[in-house]
């Protein structure tokens, strides 16, 4: 999980399914990427606007809990800034076709450290 967290930068955005959040510390990171229930494997990416948007395989993962969502297709919506990912954003497949993020709104209160 360490490697996963150092590939943020900070603040990031993240938004899986729920309404965005704003991470603010290492410790944040970990624990968002602790609560993904499944791991996964790269199939394609592609750049949209100001998104890197990449297309996974879920797979399993220690101490997930993919069950079912193992072998789905899953995306997400990356911006990078000094090679690290500040917005990490769940987008729908459609048509097998990941769709292009709206930039999130932030609701106050949204800060987790």
């Amino acid at each position: 999980m360490a490697g996963a967290t150092r590939l943020f930068g900070l603040p990031a955005i993240v938004e899986n399914g729920t309404p965005p959040q704003v991470l603010t510390t290492r410790t944040a990171v970990r624990a968002f990427n602790e609560s993904l229930p499944c791991g996964a494997r790269l199939l394609s990416t592609r750049r949209r606007d100001r998104y890197t948007v990449a297309t996974f395989r879920l797979t399993d993962r220690r101490g997930g809990a993919c069950g079912a969502g193992v072998g789905d297709k899953a995306a997400t919506a990356f911006r990078l800034r000094g090679g690290r990912i500040v917005e990490w954003l769940r987008v729908p497949i459609g048509a097998g076709e990941p769709t292009v993020p709206s930039p999130p709104r932030l609701p106050p209160r949204t800060t987790i450290s």
